[in-house]
């Protein structure tokens, strides 16, 4: 009886495992480099005034 319960714990395990590693769809998306650099830039534009550096984009 103990190895039928072990074989379905086990078969269990394996079953959650495989249910997780499935693999999911693949999801293509462009990105605006030009764009996201503009926006990080301007986001670190008030720390770089406080700290007196400055951050110069050229694109």
């Amino acid at each position: 009886m103990n190895c039928l319960l072990e074989l379905n714990r086990t078969e269990k395990i394996i079953t959650n495992y495989l249910n997780i590693a499935k693999a999911v769809e693949e999801k293509v998306e462009f990105l605006y480099l030009s764009k996201e650099t503009y926006y990080v830039v301007n986001g670190i534009h008030p720390l770089s005034n406080m700290n007196s550096f400055e951050v110069d984009l050229s694109l």
